[in-house]
């Protein structure tokens, strides 16, 4: 009964009122490489325009989402003829790079014991994520070890002849002796390639919405001698090689007044994905929508929901897609098998509290400037989530045998729920770190960071 009322009071508190602002100017300062454009077009008001403060501080957050700079701060100075809004931006450093490192264990092996270590994975990952100050994108990794591997991705939203057209590119190879846990089994699978090549482009309609396209051509080869393109390839390690070209399309509208970790808005995303064998002339591929909506209750808490939903596109559906993935994102605290041919619903509901707005401490002592903001803050929820997830196509018996033997029987053709508590850092870049505590009727409580 207290946590009913909790959340009644919640309901009816009412935050200082909105006060109006004429806008006679709008400015922006402190983008010594981003130009003007960039920001000024997640502004959707023009001068003459009148506009609360709870909307100005929304458009202060689509700035800094763009993910250009540590810090963004606003100022409305008094005008004969209104206010100026006058934004001003501290640039972060648009070049990072870092190593990578990744490293199975032996069964039931601890990960600070070195000597337990196999199959270790080194690289580099290298981006830019402002190139000529248009928010240009190129981003480099490579990899070598038990996987070896080269990408190269160019993603340009503002090409020159108009800044509402996007563009990008890229090019992936990879290598490694086993992608999933059905080749685990045989020792003498020799190592699995992919090569993938893409082209894509898009409309953005407006600083929310955008239209896309993208075509891939996917080469794929795994180990075995048989020529079989089904699912007893991946399960029996038969060999293939395929050649398959892929269409892509989304449309996207994001309202909300941060990707970090939003407290208004709303969000929608549709995507379907079609790719098409050359050799048999087979078609697979993926439906996929997205829509979440997020509510601001008062100035410290939020209430979130997301609806999901996803199923797969022809009954064909090749073995290189049916990969062990792990954790579901969107039901937290389940471990499963994500399948292409799975067809799944998913709902979420959050209240979301902010414990520590998101603040920056200046760093004096840091000799580079782009460097001297530390943007943190802290958040604290309340979650259930609730999803239905049909069982893979019968035709793969094997599938069904590995789902049996690893007692994965109850995740499908069953209503799921749970519901728990989590705690979300945000740092610097758009880092957040989440801890969350998932409890699950009549099964194994979770914990996860």
């Amino acid at each position: 009964m207290t946590m009913i009322l909790f959340f009644l009071n919640l309901l009816l508190l009412i935050s200082e009122p909105d006060r109006p602002y004429l806008i006679s100017e709008i400015l922006v300062s402190g983008n010594e490489t981003t130009q003007d454009f960039i920001i000024l077009r997640e502004i959707t008001i023009q001068p003459g325009e009148v506009v609360l403060k709870s909307q100005v501080e929304y458009f202060r957050d689509r700035i800094y989402s763009l993910g250009l700079f540590t810090r963004v701060d606003y100022a409305l100075d008094s005008l004969e003829t209104g206010y100026r809004l006058h934004f001003t931006v501290h640039e972060r450093w648009f070049w990072l790079v870092h190593p990578t490192l990744n490293f199975k264990t032996q069964d039931r092996g601890k990960p600070w014991d070195v000597s337990e270590w196999k199959d270790l994975t080194y690289g580099f990952k290298a981006f830019h994520n402002n190139i000529l100050g248009r928010q240009i994108t190129m981003r480099i990794m490579g990899q070598n070890g038990y996987s070896q591997g080269l990408s190269i991705g160019f993603v340009d939203p503002n090409s020159f002849l108009n800044p509402d057209i996007l563009f990008w590119t890229g090019l992936n190879y990879s290598q490694s002796a086993v992608k999933n846990k059905f080749e685990d089994s045989n020792p003498d699978a020799r190592k699995d390639q992919s090569l993938i090549s893409y082209l894509g482009g898009g409309y953005r309609f407006n600083p929310y919405t955008i239209l896309s396209l993208t075509i891939n051509y996917r080469t794929i080869s795994v180990p075995g001698t048989l020529t079989d393109s089904s699912l007893d390839v991946l399960l029996n390690n038969d060999a293939r090689k395929d050649l398959t070209t892929g269409l892509q399309t989304s449309f996207l509208i994001d309202a909300r007044n941060s990707g970090e970790f939003a407290t208004k808005g709303f969000f929608s995303f549709s995507e379907i994905r079609v790719n098409r064998e050359i050799e048999t002339g087979k078609v697979f591929g993926a439906i996929h929508l997205d829509k979440r909506a997020y509510i601001q209750l008062n100035e410290w808490v939020t209430l979130a929901g997301l609806a999901s939903y996803e199923t797969s596109v022809g009954r064909f559906i090749p073995f290189y897609e049916h990969l062990l993935t792990g954790k579901d994102e969107y039901l937290r605290g389940y471990q499963s098998l994500i399948l292409e041919s799975t067809e799944r619903w998913v709902f979420r509901s959050e209240f979301r509290h902010q414990v520590i707005a998101p603040r920056v401490t200046e760093l004096s002592w840091m000799p580079v400037k782009q460097f001297k903001d530390f943007r943190w803050g802290l958040y604290a929820l309340a979650f259930t989530d609730a999803g239905y997830i049909n069982r893979p196509h019968k035709k793969y018996s094997g599938l069904g045998q590995y789902i049996t033997a690893n007692n994965l029987d109850s995740y499908y053709d069953n209503f799921l729920f749970s519901g728990g508590f989590a705690l979300n850092l945000v740092l610097p870049y758009s880092v957040v770190f989440k801890a969350e505590l998932a409890f699950i009727p009549n099964g194994n409580h979770h914990f996860g960071l």
